[in-house]
């Protein structure tokens, strides 16, 4: 069976922990590229770490959902990593 996210790229806020690490880990293991933002680079990357050892793809990024500059440099990385955000 093809997994459900396949192709797609997810951006998840918060993923560092609670329902947002548990997002992550799902998107991931359903095939999509996961984007993960939190507020600390070291939580991160171990999330994206676990991500990585799973099999996943997931590149974590330092952002504050409260920053109107953030969802543009989110996006862009996301782009810039796997061409796509859907």
């Amino acid at each position: 069976m093809e997994n459900l996210l396949n192709h797609k790229t997810a951006i998840i806020t918060g993923a560092s922990r609670g329902i947002g690490l548990a997002t992550a880990k799902l998107f991931a293991k359903e095939g999509a590229n996961v984007i993960l933002t939190a507020l600390h680079q070291s939580e991160l990357d171990a999330v994206v770490k676990e991500v990585a050892d799973a099999g996943g793809r997931a590149i974590g990024l330092v952002a504050d959902s409260a920053d109107p500059q953030a969802p543009g440099m989110v996006f862009a990385k996301a782009i810039e990593t796997f061409g796509q955000v859907t």
